[in-house]
């Protein structure tokens, strides 16, 4: 199942947008992160403008977005603005350097992505990640400071042990 078109939309009347993630990085270290002309991966939105609450779902590994987009459209229905991200060598996203992509590349995507939504929009933000998407959530959590809750699995062992999930 592929992410649904920006036509579509799921019994409360709120559009799905697809696009691409709506940052530009002009200077980070990360070689996926730096965008100027090209955003770094692909963005599924139901915008929910009265929504008092946001969450970014992520995919676990051999994942993307349209396999989370069941659950997006739950939330949506239910007055949760609902994003699904496609990251670097999943879904939608196309990667020029595929060989080159590690998991750090992804924390630092999201660490970025979720600075600018909490910067753009005072809504809280919670994460819903899927196996490593759980990791990843944990991980862009931690470093940002900015994120309300982190919801999801992962059976990777964190910075911290006792944080087993």
């Amino acid at each position: 199942m592929r992410v649904p078109t920006a036509e579509m939309s799921y019994g409360h009347g709120s559009p799905l947008i697809k696009g691409r993630l709506p940052f530009v990085v002009l200077a980070c270290a990360n070689p996926h992160v730096v965008v100027v002309a090209e955003p770094a991966c692909a963005l599924a939105r139901a915008e929910v403008p009265e929504a008092r609450v946001r969450v970014l779902m992520i995919h676990g590994a051999g994942g993307h977005a349209g396999l989370l987009w069941p659950f997006a459209a739950v939330a949506a229905h239910e007055g949760v603005e609902a994003m699904a991200v496609d990251l670097p060598l999943y879904g939608d996203t196309v990667e020029p350097r595929p060989r080159t992509v590690r998991y750090r590349d992804w924390v630092d995507l999201l660490t970025q992505f979720v600075c600018a939504e909490t910067e753009s929009d005072d809504r809280p933000l919670v994460l819903f990640g899927a196996s490593m998407g759980g990791m990843l959530a944990y991980e862009a959590a931690a470093r940002t400071r900015a994120v309300a809750h982190v919801v999801g699995g992962s059976g990777v062992t964190g910075p911290d042990p006792a944080l087993t999930w």
